[in-house]
């Protein structure tokens, strides 16, 4: 009896480990290039490229008016599609399964993000490339986690 008890909890925790690890709420997308432009203007004020945890930070330059200066942080759909599909063969397959996720968060309140406050979360789709980011109040840090993960529903043909 101790012994099967002691197997049954055993065959538990390592069926709860790997359950987790395939269905993590939220997977890093590395080597996605984030361009940020000013707005007005479209002049691109730099490129970032998010690293291997999917996290990418910026220092805001000096107010461009009195009331703030407006961004766009534009990331390609198509590129995160390309990344997914080499680097998570089920996402090839079920792309629909999957969501796409931008959390952005600052160094001091005064942002935001379409038009809310930060920290946001912003759901990444084909209609949705470009992140409107209003600085209230100049140089501040803008920092960036681009992930996926599932829908709440398992892939088909994934494995257990």
């Amino acid at each position: 009896m101790k012994r099967s008890t002691i197997s049954f909890l055993i065959v538990f925790v390592v069926a709860a480990f790997s359950t987790s690890a395939l269905f993590a709420e939220s997977n890093p997308i590395p080597g996605i290039d984030v361009v940020v432009k000013k707005n007005p203007g479209g002049i691109a004020v730099t490129i970032l490229k998010t690293d291997k945890a999917g996290m990418f930070s910026i220092k805001l330059g000096a107010l461009l008016t009195k009331d703030g200066s407006r961004y766009d942080f534009k990331l390609s759909y198509d590129a995160i599609m390309k990344m997914l599909s080499r680097t998570d063969p089920a996402f090839a397959k079920n792309k629909e399964n999957y969501l796409i996720t931008l959390q952005l968060t600052s160094s001091s309140p005064g942002l935001t993000v379409n038009d809310k406050p930060v920290p946001v979360k912003i759901t990444i789709d084909s209609t949705t490339e470009t992140v409107s980011i209003f600085d209230r109040w100049g140089s501040q840090v803008v920092s960036g986690t681009l992930t996926y993960g599932l829908r709440g529903v398992k892939p088909a043909g994934q494995k257990e």
